[in-house]
């Protein structure tokens, strides 16, 4: 089955320093997240690809993130290896 995860940029605030958010909705309704400090030793166009991956790694899933532009992050659908 395959899952769609979203991520977004969560700048700096006076208290946190810049995060990334990755977030997945299940057809069942239930949202699970996972919030990492921002990767700045990863290159740039990857820090999304950093987020989504630990949100796998926090469910257990496993197998290819394609990603692709969303509006404010990217969308990375999971194509589960069976």
């Amino acid at each position: 089955m395959n899952r769609a995860i979203v991520t977004k940029y969560l700048p700096a605030s006076n208290f946190k320093g810049s995060r990334i958010k990755a977030t997945a909705q299940w057809w069942t309704g239930k949202v699970q997240s996972v919030t990492v400090g921002y990767p700045y030793s990863a290159p740039h166009d990857r820090v999304d690809h950093f987020a989504a991956q630990a949100l796998c790694t926090r469910l257990g899933l496993y197998g290819d993130l394609i990603e692709a532009p969303l509006d404010g992050g990217k969308i990375f659908i999971l194509r589960e290896q069976s």
